[in-house]
């Protein structure tokens, strides 16, 4: 039986991770260190073999201080202090890496090149190895998309402002932060930097913290840059010199001054970005719900994104990327693909993995799908303000019973104060009965109307109460809307009103659009040479 041979940097990545989140996301290099030994199941003659003659270290410490260096280069780890790491963000986000992934990346950082250049290269595994057939090394390499997904006009924005900063400039404002974080129980509002730059920051933190703020025209929190900075770095956006100071790298250049060129198509479909734009465009009015079984399947055959709350958050952050690109339009909860995501998907759809090659063709089909839809929409938005008030208000009725609400009733059409349709809606365990005003109108609802209906919340036993309107509310209304003090109101405007019909099927009919595309990988089976073929 051979003997057991110290584990190889990179393998010992994974354990690395596994023992800080069974620590509470805090260890130091002790404690690692030990764990990774029990969870190894590591023999003394291993554990404790010398990195060389004279050494304080053991090779495994050794091997284990780079292992610590590339999670750190990766985003998945930091020091806040000497001797102690903690996961960041991304690192609790991050449940399974490909260790190959992340040798890949941080082979390309200068923080890395600089260190071989000093003699103090690495143990990697032998490539034999890695590539050996039927070991696990041999399986398709998962890609490793960007945790905390930010907005590319952020990313543009963070670009800017760092290029000619310092990467230790960066890292001691982002870990100063880091450090004021909080937790459930004393929760810290980042929400104004104006405030809690000068409250929580000091010398040059401070000054990078504002200047990263005001150089964004106040669009980039300083709070919320790791995104970025993952993002940045994962791309080869941004690169530090042997000074330490960081510079926009030629890709960079190239990201920002060609926002819908072929680099930011290619890091788009790295990240998943096509993949939720196909999602969209098929489901014509999409709800994250919706979209998530197709975006996770991508996902769990493709990227190291598995868990069920990391494939939530990764899908809403890429949804406002697209969102704030204009290529998806948010309408309350939905999501409708735009012009520009049809086109985008004309030129690029293609690149995607597992999607349609024909993407030219696809987006028309996606166009035509579009149109009818918005045609239908403005037709039974037509049909609401033609409407007969008093059915109205029994449409509303309808709605509420398909939403869920109990108990629904139109009330008398005479001395009704305000209130058109009562009910009672579950909020956890308790039974809240609320009261609706209905207005079908073209204009705009003002101030009034809200004063009316709470002041007759009492009358029903109401807690809360909700404005429907085929129309628009003044500032007014929603300023008051929910007012400290005062009981909350729900505002529904023509465009929410129509979303929640058409959710809940009232009006339309969904058409399903089947249509057959070959898929060549379902016939991998019967691919390869077994014999000479007949003339």
């Amino acid at each position: 039986m051979a003997e057991q041979a110290v584990p190889t940097y990179d393998a010992m990545m994974q354990p690395v991770l596994d023992v800080l989140r069974a620590a509470g996301g805090q260890a130091s290099n002790e404690h690692i260190c030990a764990a990774v030994i029990d969870a190894l199941d590591l023999p003394l003659s291993v554990s404790e073999l010398p990195h060389k003659p004279g050494s304080a270290l053991t090779e495994l410490q050794y091997r284990l201080q780079w292992t610590r260096t590339y999670l750190r280069q990766f985003g998945l780890i930091d020091s806040p202090r000497r001797s102690v790491w903690v996961l960041t963000e991304a690192g609790r986000q991050t449940e399974q890496i490909d260790p190959r992934e992340v040798v890949r990346f941080v082979r390309g950082q200068m923080g890395a090149r600089k260190a071989e250049e000093n003699g103090q290269e690495p143990i990697f595994a032998q490539d034999g190895d890695a590539a050996a057939p039927g070991a696990p090394d041999a399986a398709p390499v998962l890609r490793s998309p960007t945790p905390l997904f930010p907005t590319y006009s952020n990313v543009r924005r963070f670009l800017t402002i760092l290029d000619g900063t310092t990467n230790a400039a960066y890292q001691a404002m982002a870990g100063a932060i880091w450090e004021q974080r909080g937790n459930p129980q004393e929760q810290v509002d980042w929400s104004n930097p104006d405030e809690w730059i000068d409250e929580r920051l000091e010398g040059a933190n401070r000054e990078l913290a504002r200047r990263i703020w005001l150089g964004s025209q106040r669009e980039l929190n300083p709070r919320h840059t790791r995104g970025c900075w993952y993002f940045v770095t994962k791309h080869d956006l941004l690169a530090r010199d042997r000074n330490d100071i960081l510079h926009i790298t030629e890709r960079g250049r190239i990201f920002g001054d060609e926002p819908a060129g072929a680099l930011v198509a290619s890091i788009d479909t790295y990240e998943g970005v096509p993949v939720i734009l196909q999602l969209v465009a098929a489901q014509g009015t999409a709800r994250r719900s919706t979209l998530l079984p197709g975006y996770g399947e991508y996902s769990r055959s493709n990227t190291t994104f598995q868990s069920d709350n990391v494939l939530k958050s990764s899908l809403y952050d890429r949804l406002r990327n697209l969102i704030d690109r204009g290529m998806v339009v948010a309408r309350g909860n939905s999501y409708v693909i735009a012009e520009a995501g049809l086109q985008y998907l004309e030129r690029f759809g293609g690149l995607t993995p597992a999607q349609p090659k024909a993407a030219s063709r696809s987006a028309e089909l996606f166009r035509l799908a579009s149109s009818l839809s918005e045609e239908a929409r403005q037709q039974l938005h037509d049909y609401l303000l033609e409407m007969n008030a008093f059915k109205f208000e029994e449409l509303v009725k309808l709605l509420l019973e398909e939403m869920g609400y109990d108990n629904v009733a139109t009330t008398s059409p005479t001395n009704d104060k305000g209130v058109d349709v009562v009910g009672t809606i579950k909020l956890g365990i308790s039974a809240v009965r609320e009261v609706i005003q209905v207005k079908r109108h073209r204009g705009t609802i003002h101030r009034p109307v809200l004063d009316q209906l709470r002041g007759s919340l009492h009358r029903f036993n109401a807690v809360r109460g909700t404005i429907i309107t085929t129309g628009r509310f003044s500032k007014g209304v929603e300023e008051a809307a929910f007012e400290r003090g005062a009981a909350p109101i729900t505002l529904i405007d023509g465009e929410k009103l129509l979303d929640l019909l058409i959710d809940n099927g009232i009006g339309v009919s969904k058409r399903p659009l089947e249509y057959l595309e070959f898929a060549p990988e379902k016939l991998a089976q019967f691919e390869g040479e077994t014999g000479e073929e007949e003339e």
